[in-house]
């Protein structure tokens, strides 16, 4: 057997700090033919430094050059579907980053297209083969801990990969304001922990996340951090940004502005009156509207609306 033709799709921060690398490290296996991404200059300068052959911006011409055998997409969840479809529909194998999608008819379009054209689809949930979680593993099935109640599980990205991802705020913010330990994700905090750990920050950013975020609505977040008196940094163009100023509980950013939100979390930073009398406005807002009275009139004038339509 040869080896495989990969291409890469999507030239961001984790293909080319963890799946490039580790395709290199298999080159007696693997053969990186291509990457493509929409920036077609990132695309190029990626190829350059990795010694990979050809760089693409547009991904139906990439599939119809090289040929390759497996597509490793690493874009944003939002473009998975359609491109590991697209991938699939070439006769190509996917390997798709997590999370696999942004809903589950998604998922469900890219299992029916690995099933329609006899293609294997595999989600990177390299966190199953990482050696202590398969000790773990082994441990409980072999009962040699007892019987498992539950566990927490602490994974710690060394400062300097985010010192060096693109995003020029990361940089800012780290050097500035001398950052230790940034936390990212809380959903699967304890709720004691989860709540220690909202009440001694100083800030809250919305949304929390780097990843794309649709304005459809306005997120139960956002109530929930003005209830802790904090301000907020909305990264937003949509309903939460006109909250946030309506109720003057933070400072508003536009969506890539990469310098914005590095200077707006500077300015609560330095000026603690400024960011105490934001975090102010905010409880205030949902201390006086909020109640659980007025909560329930709201219900009953919807439930009403719903009834008589």
């Amino acid at each position: 057997m040869g080896k495989l033709k990969v291409a890469v799709v999507g030239c961001g921060f984790v293909a080319q700090k963890r799946h490039i690398p580790s395709f290199l490290r298999l080159k007696e296996n693997v053969s990186l033919c291509a990457v493509c991404d929409l920036n077609q200059e990132l695309a190029k300068d990626v190829a350059n430094r990795f010694g990979i052959p050809n760089a693409y911006s547009d991904l139906s011409e990439m599939l119809s050059k090289e040929h390759p055998d497996v597509v490793d997409v690493c874009t944003p969840p939002k473009v998975h579907a359609p491109v590991a479809v697209e991938a699939m529909e070439n006769g190509c194998h996917v390997l798709l980053e997590k999370p696999m999608a942004s809903n589950l008819s998604e998922c469900d379009s890219m299992i029916q297209a690995s099933k329609r054209h006899g293609v294997k689809l595999s989600v990177v949930h390299n966190q199953r083969f990482y050696p202590p979680f398969l000790k773990t593993q082994e441990m409980v099935e072999k009962g040699a801990i007892g019987e498992l109640t539950g566990m927490m599980v602490l994974l710690l990205t060394h400062k300097e990969e985010y010192i060096a991802h693109k995003h020029a705020c990361i940089e800012r913010l780290i050097k500035e304001l001398n950052l230790g330990n940034v936390v990212l994700d809380t959903n699967f905090l304890p709720k004691a922990m989860l709540s220690a750990l909202l009440r001694s920050a100083d800030a809250f950013l919305l949304p929390m996340s780097s990843a794309s975020f649709v304005d459809e609505g306005l997120p139960t977040k956002v109530f929930e951090y003005q209830a802790y008196g904090k301000p907020i940094v909305c990264v937003s163009g949509g309903e939460p940004a006109r909250y946030v100023k309506a109720t003057g509980s933070g400072l508003v950013v536009k969506p890539k502005d990469a310098d914005g939100f590095a200077e707006a979390v500077v300015r609560l930073y330095r000026d603690r009156k400024f960011a105490a009398e934001l975090g102010w406005n905010g409880w205030q807002h949902v201390s006086e509207n909020l109640t659980a009275e007025k909560i329930g009139e709201r219900m009953y004038e919807i439930l009403a609306s719903v009834s008589c339509s």
